[in-house]
């Protein structure tokens, strides 16, 4: 009897072991500048990997040439990151379009720590608007088609490589995202859709800054 009981409070202790490591968190890390003060900026781009980035939506798929994301970490280590994105020389299904999002941002939510489950450090993603304001695409070719993506979350999801040289790379893969078509978009009936099948995946490269704009020492997702 007395072993079954260690055998049963082995198997609790266990059980228990391996739900706190399932769920434990990562932060968001900056290290400055030798002198500078706590925190700093971090700019991504896919510079290195143009229209490497894609929203999948029923209309078509919607790339740019330049992505930037550019936020700021108040202090060395936040538990969340936001961002704020600009893109220009885009195009929808293949017409050149712009996408416009200036009150928009994306917050990348705590970081998850690798489990068996699941192998690889990653975050789920918001997308913030302010009231009555969305991401919009409009074709420049005179469509008058457009797609509107305005504020949901927390979706799935974010990886993330801290890489050599104190960059960290964020792979989006991220699914479910919910948008609206005008209904004057070749592909769509005439009358306005809002789907919840949108998907936005591709890599950023992210670097990190001093407050006073010299690089940082380091950034990462720890």
């Amino acid at each position: 009897m007395y072993t079954l009981k260690i055998l049963a409070l082995a198997l609790v202790i266990g059980a228990l072991s391996a739900l706190a490591a399932s769920s434990a968190s990562a932060n968001y890390t900056i290290v400055p500048s030798a002198g500078e003060k706590a925190g700093g900026n971090l700019i991504g781009s896919q510079a290195n990997a143009p229209n490497q980035l894609k929203l999948e939506t029923d209309v078509g798929a919607v790339r740019c040439s330049t992505v930037k994301l550019e936020g700021e970490l108040p202090n060395n280590t936040e538990a969340t990151l936001t961002v704020r994105p600009f893109f220009s020389t885009c195009f929808l299904a293949g017409v050149k379009a712009t996408v416009s999002s200036p009150s928009c941002r994306f917050r990348f939510e705590t970081p998850v720590t690798p489990t068996e489950a699941e192998p690889s450090l990653h975050a789920g993603v918001r997308i913030l608007c302010s009231l009555g304001t969305s991401i919009l695409i409009h074709d420049s070719v005179g469509l008058n088609c457009s797609i509107s993506i305005g504020q949901q979350g927390p979706l799935n999801k974010v990886s993330f490589v801290n890489n050599a040289g104190g960059t960290v790379t964020a792979t989006f893969e991220v699914t479910g995202i919910t948008y609206t078509d005008n209904g004057s978009c070749p592909s769509t009936e005439e009358k306005e859709e809002t789907s919840v099948t949108g998907t936005y995946t591709g890599p950023v490269t992210f670097s990190g800054f001093s407050s006073s704009g010299t690089a940082a020492k380091e950034l990462m997702v720890t």
